[in-house]
């Protein structure tokens, strides 16, 4: 019922008004628990996990993410698509998550098809709990012992995960083949967070 609301007036919305046409009010409680999209539900995945527009919490992506997803519901029309996400009764124990994650990731989940690339949107990092506080934190990136710099943004809270921070490459792009070494250090994190991203290509 989302999904078709979307379609139906072609626009987006998380407070549809009641005038909307093809509008209930299931639809529209959906609507403010959602991540919503104008095309399939399919193809709105890359355009959440790029989450272009959004610099200033990359909430998409985050929701996706969080250790409280679950259960989801997804709808979808070929003009419209709803996926459920806030409220879930997920049991995730990760103490964070980041994006690119750590281990093999396909350049094609960072210079995503048809999306500005995870480069321009940002990597990110978040976590849970008071021991992996994010605030104030800084980054380093470094590739075959060669430093990467980055600029560091602190993200909105309440967007799945209660702490985040988002760090964009400055004059290097990600590229298939190489392994880059994030560390995340901040005031309120006892042990720096440390984890490796090994870039494949999957054609």
């Amino acid at each position: 019922e989302c999904a078709l609301m979307m379609d139906a007036n072609n626009l987006l919305s998380h407070q549809p008004p009641t005038s909307w046409a093809c509008y209930s009010m299931s639809g529209a409680t959906a609507a403010g628990r959602s991540n919503i999209c104008s095309t399939r539900a399919v193809r709105c995945i890359d355009m959440y996990m790029s989450d272009f527009g959004n610099a200033t919490t990359i909430g998409h992506r985050r929701w996706f993410l969080s250790n409280q997803l679950g259960p989801i519901g997804v709808g979808g029309t070929t003009g419209g698509s709803c996926h459920h996400v806030i409220g879930g009764s997920g049991s995730g124990t990760k103490p964070w998550l980041a994006f690119p994650p750590p281990g093999p990731v396909p350049l094609e989940a960072i210079n995503i098809p048809g999306n500005p690339s995870v480069d321009s949107t940002g990597w990110t990092v978040q976590s849970y709990s008071s021991p992996y506080n994010l605030a104030g934190a800084s980054v380093t990136v470094t590739e075959g012992g060669m430093n990467k710099p980055v600029t560091v943004t602190q993200l909105g809270d309440n967007y799945g995960s209660r702490y985040a921070i988002r760090f964009n490459p400055m004059g290097w792009t990600t590229q298939a083949g190489r392994t880059y070494q994030v560390t995340v250090t901040a005031p309120g994190l006892a042990t720096p967070i440390s984890y490796a991203v090994e870039v494949v290509s999957c054609p």
